[in-house]
């Protein structure tokens, strides 16, 4: 166990079985409390984040909770909100907590423990819309701000993590702002030939069959500027991983890149 120094506290977290990666996010998550994930899909970025949400905060659901960002989910899903509330056949309106709220009140709840949000693919929704006064509240973290709805202060503790996904080669998401950079400190994540070969030497795979699947990876990641990420290319054999190709990435190919044959 490595013995990680925050300004107010220490926390100690296994190491045992991290990839050098995952050292290094948890090394900015203690440091900045933040961090955001940047890469094409099939890099390994949710993947990544769950592996060291429970590593840090446990089970899913207690410690820590996976939240997927769209354009329909906003402020008023993700902190507070109001809700229409019935009562004698008048309507009135409750204030609600959203997911973000309820893990901020565990980690002010128990300072002994770690909590982690995951916030999946930020970029497709609004970001600043989705933030609100959290991007105050996540870089002056133990200092109040009032929340619109509610008016009561929101103190986002030292304890609670916040981990975010970002697909960079996604056109249809809005760019990430300024104001959210200065936030999450970024660590990228790029196609990697050596995971993929790593993956496929682990699963028993014939030398012949890895140097066809890493030939058609380079090909196609140089056909798409590096947008097809290792794990597109994993399968348990060569009979799964045409067929993945045939159903998944020629489709992918075509929709998104626009080529239709591969030669």
């Amino acid at each position: 166990r490595e013995k990680l120094k925050e300004p107010s506290e220490q926390v100690y977290i296994s190491f045992e079985s991290l990839s050098e990666k995952e050292e290094e996010i948890i090394d900015v998550l203690n440091r900045y409390g933040n961090v955001l994930l940047v890469g094409p899909p099939g890099t390994g970025k949710t993947y990544t984040a769950r592996r060291i949400a429970r590593y840090i905060a446990g089970k899913e659901g207690e410690g820590w909770i996976l939240i997927q960002a769209s354009p329909s989910f906003e402020y008023e899903n993700f902190v507070e909100g109001l809700k229409p509330v019935e009562a004698g056949g008048i309507i009135n309106f409750k204030v609600v907590e959203g997911p973000f709220l309820r893990m901020v009140n565990r980690a002010l709840n128990d300072r002994s423990r770690k909590f982690v949000v995951i916030i999946d693919e930020i970029n497709r929704g609004n970001v600043s819309a989705l933030l609100g006064e959290l991007i105050y509240a996540l870089e002056y973290r133990e200092s109040p701000v009032i929340m619109p709805y509610s008016s009561r202060p929101l103190v986002v503790p030292r304890n609670l993590y916040i981990i975010a996904t970002l697909n960079e080669r996604d056109v249809s998401t809005v760019k990430i702002d300024q104001a959210i950079l200065r936030r999450f400190p970024v660590i990228f994540f790029e196609p990697s030939r050596e995971e993929l070969e790593n993956f496929l030497r682990s699963k028993g795979w014939e030398d012949g069959d890895i140097n066809e699947v890493l030939e058609i990876f380079d090909k196609l990641n140089e056909l798409t500027n590096n947008s097809l990420g290792h794990t597109y290319f994993f399968a348990e054999n060569i009979g799964e991983f045409r067929r993945k190709l045939e159903y998944f990435i020629k489709p992918l190919l075509r929709l998104h890149f626009g080529i239709k044959e591969l030669h």
